[in-house]
């Protein structure tokens, strides 16, 4: 169990921090707090009951983790947004968004299946 927390946040925290780390230089503080706020999705486990249940997958269970959901955070990642004039943020916004996918999804079925 420890093994599996461990994983999890470290995959919420460290490895964007290592990610942060590959953007320019003079951004990745941005970029960092940016992938952290992604977190911020995870304001739909409220709506469920119980809160938290370890047991269960987020991936395809919260609004903010449902599948549709899932597919716009990976088609953001593929978005022009330099042709198109968009601010480069929203790039890191849709890394940090499937990234936080990723790691819920490995958290359920890699420690629990």
């Amino acid at each position: 169990m420890l093994a599996r927390t461990l994983v999890h946040y470290g995959l919420h925290f460290v490895f964007p921090l290592v990610i942060a780390l590959l953007w320019p230089r003079r951004r990745w503080t941005v970029v960092y707090l940016l992938l952290l706020s992604t977190m911020l999705i995870d304001v739909d486990h409220l709506l469920a009951r119980p809160i938290f249940d370890p047991n269960r997958c987020s991936v395809g269970t919260h609004l903010l983790h449902s599948y549709p959901m899932v597919g716009l955070y990976v088609v953001m990642l593929f978005l022009p947004y330099e042709r198109w004039g968009w601010p480069w943020w929203l790039r890191v916004l849709a890394v940090g968004l499937t990234l936080h996918i990723l790691t819920d999804w490995q958290d359920f079925y890699l420690w629990l299946h």
